[in-house]
């Protein structure tokens, strides 16, 4: 049921909630994702989307019109930074500018989840593995299985088409048997391989074409950065569209974005490890979007100190406390 007390106290996210009703023919209860409502992968994806843009707008009119502290949705004198995970670099992309008319946007999210549903299986495609990865990305390799999302140094999702998740599955959880330090979970529920190069097809001949007819603007509130690369974007449309269409068949990076944007680490040019600057930066981290309290367990797990924002549900919108994550502890 997320965002249906947002739509009943706030005028500006139930706006958001009916375009996006209007334009995708889904119900209200599907894009509030009420559990006695069948969903589908495209209804979820756009109702994730649009819970996080609803929230965007909530806390920027609070910020504006009510005096809101502190002003983090609102242009302000700080270097604002827009990451998501996975689709949720889409609601970044509307909140900084690069795609100003909500209805287009809403539409384009629309046409995304409709790619990312070309290809589904009824076996589960992706695993969530744990513990000392470097150790099995051979065997991930042999059978055909990629990473396609970095969670943490220790955590990753993978892909990969039914039987190879099968054999890969049985393989690593015969190694953690004997040596006790990786675990394989597979993901039940999750029909495609997300972010894999099973879906390169469907980026290159469905959604580019898809992305060509759309208008992106450079961005007139911070910058975004590249789930597929961890660096800034330059703010050229090209460009973005190119992140778009790769987003759908390349591994996210979320691990190396938050070192790099979050935590303000470099990477070594030679090892590619990552080292400390010179000089501190202050960061604030801001948790966004039905992802958001996971992004906070992220960061903890990481042991680098930063200053979070929680607004990641209906109930935290308006709050103002900010939360210290402290390696020392």
């Amino acid at each position: 049921n997320m965002g249906r007390r947002m739509c009943e106290k706030y005028p500006q996210a139930l706006e958001k909630y009916e375009v996006s009703k209007d334009l995708s023919g889904l119900t209200m209860e599907q894009l509030w994702m009420d559990p006695n409502t069948k969903q589908t992968p495209q209804s979820i994806l756009t109702g994730c989307v649009t819970f996080t843009c609803a929230q965007i707008a909530v806390r920027r009119h609070l910020e504006q019109n009510e005096g809101l502290e502190p002003r983090v949705m609102s242009e302000t004198d700080a270097e604002v930074m827009w990451a998501g995970f996975s689709a949720g670099m889409y609601p970044g992309t509307w909140a900084s500018g690069a795609l100003r008319n909500y209805k287009k946007f809403i539409g384009l999210v629309q046409k995304r989840a409709d790619c990312m549903g070309m290809i589904s299986f009824d076996d589960p495609c992706m695993m969530k593995i744990e513990g000392n990865v470097a150790r099995i990305e051979k065997i991930l390799q042999e059978c055909g299985i990629e990473i396609s999302l970095d969670h943490d140094d220790d955590i990753v999702m993978v892909g990969g088409y039914p039987d190879d998740i099968e054999r890969a599955h049985k393989t690593i959880i015969e190694i953690g048997d004997v040596v006790g330090d990786v675990n394989a979970k597979k993901i039940e529920g999750v029909k495609g391989p997300y972010h894999t190069r099973a879906f390169e097809w469907v980026a290159k001949y469905i959604f580019k074409p898809i992305l060509r007819k759309v208008r992106f603007r450079r961005p007139k509130q911070g910058t975004l950065i590249s789930n597929v690369t961890a660096d800034a974007l330059s703010g050229r449309p090209k460009e973005l569209k190119v992140d778009l269409t790769q987003q759908l068949y390349k591994r996210v990076r979320w691990k190396d974005m938050m070192k790099r944007w979050a935590f303000n680490l470099t990477p070594d040019p030679e090892t590619g490890d990552y080292i400390p600057n010179q000089e501190p930066v202050d960061v604030l981290a801001v948790a966004l979007g039905p992802g958001g309290r996971y992004f906070i367990k992220l960061l903890k797990r990481a042991g680098y100190n930063l200053r979070v924002l929680d607004l990641s549900d209906e109930r935290r919108l308006t709050n103002t406390n900010i939360e210290c994550i402290n390696a020392s502890t």
